[in-house]
């Protein structure tokens, strides 16, 4: 019989993080500087685990900044069944020191298979390249069943 899937009921899952940004290129265009930055951090708490992103930022002249990252998690999060890797995106914007925004937690592998959560984040920059802050996520794993399982 094909297989099902089953989710976990979503837990709140909280967590605080530090990275580091480097920048890999700066361009600028009508006062905009666009950032391409690796950055790499941690997250501590429900999520236990590290993370790299490649980022994209975009500086413009009244203080104002938005950005995306891609990233790659690895390590434990509250409800999984161990450790694990997955897919991590944060999208958000910020003025001056301080930023917040949205994050999606997905295709995981390992202890993080079938991950879903999403979250929101905030924090700020603690020099010109390291952040720090605390995040909120909704989280639930989708669970394979076989169908005529005793469960």
């Amino acid at each position: 019989m094909a297989p099902t899937a089953f989710a976990s009921r979503p837990a709140t899952v909280n967590a605080s993080f530090t990275g580091t940004i480097t920048p890999i290129s700066v361009t600028s265009e009508d006062g905009n500087k666009f950032i391409v930055a690796n950055d790499v951090g941690a997250f501590t708490g429900g999520i236990t685990g590290t993370f790299s992103c490649l980022a994209h930022i975009v500086m413009h002249p009244d203080g104002s900044k938005e950005f995306r990252e891609k990233c790659t998690f690895t390590g434990t999060v509250t409800g999984g069944s161990g450790p694990g890797s997955a897919a991590l995106s944060f999208v958000g914007t910020g003025a001056g020191p301080l930023f917040s925004g949205k994050s999606v937690f997905s295709h995981g592998t390992g202890g993080l298979a079938g991950i879903h959560g999403r979250g929101t984040f905030e924090g700020s920059f603690t020099s010109a390249t390291t952040a720090a802050g605390t995040s909120s996520y909704r989280i639930h794993f989708d669970t394979p069943h076989q169908s005529g399982d005793d469960n």
